[in-house]
């Protein structure tokens, strides 16, 4: 019985302090350590706009530390995220194009369509996370 009452003692405690756990880590205040991107620094979508394609990690928009003197270099960069400024994204979903098909579309390609990235991904583009650059290091190899 003494056992039962123990096991639940300390089930008791595990869940009344499970919400401040979590209230800890959602609260935004803690920062992500700084993230290393190995690959070739590209010109992006617009004016002083980079990015970086790492194999393992995937692709981030880069600002910062000069980061347009290594276009077309192969670099290892390291920063933080940037989650600072408010971002509002627009567009119409789905597409102009699917919706003005209406029902004459077969329903799987309406699906694939609507989709991010889909046939017609419609009038905004896919965001990338978007990297602050602290230190750059060239890399020997060359880029495409």
């Amino acid at each position: 019985m003494r056992g039962r009452a123990v096991g639940m003692g300390v089930l008791l405690v595990a869940l009344a302090t499970a919400p401040l756990a979590d209230a800890q880590s959602a609260d935004g205040k803690r920062a992500e350590g700084p993230i290393t991107l190995t690959g070739c620094v590209e010109p992006g979508a617009g004016p002083n706009e980079y990015t970086i394609d790492d194999a393992a990690i995937g692709k981030y928009k880069v600002s910062g530390n000069r980061i347009n003197k290594f276009v077309g270099q192969r670099v290892e960069v390291v920063g933080n995220l940037d989650t600072g400024r408010l971002r509002i994204r627009g567009g119409l979903y789905p597409s102009p194009n699917v919706a003005g098909q209406a029902g004459a579309m077969d329903p799987v390609k309406a699906a694939i369509a609507a989709q991010p990235g889909g046939t017609s991904s419609g009038t905004g583009g896919v965001q990338l996370p978007e990297l602050k650059v602290k230190s750059v290091k060239t890399l020997s190899g060359g880029c495409r």
